[in-house]
C-alpha cells in the first residue's frame, strides 16, 4: 500500500520545517535584557564561536570516516544499530568533595522549579539562603522537598 502523494509531500515539508526550527533563539548583539524573552537564549557571540568551531572541525575531518575519527564498533539493538565508541582517556580527577558539592548545590535556589536568578536574589535578601530554608516557604516548599529528595538519593 502506498501513501497518497499529498500525504507524502505534507510529511516531507513538515520534517523540513522542523529541521529548520532550532530549539534556541540567537540574541543579536548579545543584548542580555532580551535573553529572558526566549526559552533557550544563545548570545550571538557564542553562536558565532560555535559556528566557527563547527566549521573548523568539519574541515579537519572532511575526508575522515567515523571509524578513523572515533574508533568503535556498530552494535545492533532493539531500536536499531548504534555506534559504540571504544576509545578511552585517562583522567585525573580531584578528590571527591561530596560535602562541598552538596553545600554548593543546596545554596543554588535556581534548582527549584519556578526560581530564576532574579527570584533567587530576592529570596536570599529575605533570608532564604538554601533549599532547606525553602521548606518554610509556602510557594516553593513542595518543589524544594522534591529537590532535596533527589539530592539525598544521589
Amino acid at each position: 500500500m502506498t501513501l497518497p502523494l499529498a500525504f507524502d509531500t505534507a510529511s516531507r515539508l513538515w520534517r523540513e520545517r522542523i529541521v529548520q526550527a532550532p530549539d534556541y533563539t540567537v540574541i543579536s548583539n548579545d543584548r542580555m535584557f532580551r535573553a529572558h524573552l526566549s526559552g533557550s537564549p544563545v548570545l550571538e557571540s557564542e553562536y558565532h564561536d560555535v559556528q566557527r568551531l563547527k566549521h573548523s572541525l568539519l574541515q579537519r575531518y572532511m575526508d575522515t570516516t567515523i571509524e578513523d575519527a572515533l574508533p568503535g564498533c556498530v552494535l545492533e539493538t532493539q531500536d536499531g544499530p548504534v555506534y559504540r565508541i571504544t576509545r578511552s582517556h585517562a583522567l585525573s580527577l580531584p578528590e571527591k568533595d561530596t560535602e562541598g558539592v552538596m553545600q554548593h548545590l543546596l545554596q543554588d535556589l535556581t534548582l527549584v522549579y519556578g526560581i530564576g536568578r532574579r527570584k533567587e536574589r530576592d529570596l536570599k535578601r529575605m533570608g532564604y539562603r538554601t533549599i532547606c530554608d525553602l521548606l518554610h516557604h509556602r510557594r516553593f516548599q513542595d518543589s524544594a522537598r522534591e529537590i532535596l529528595a533527589t539530592l539525598h538519593d544521589g
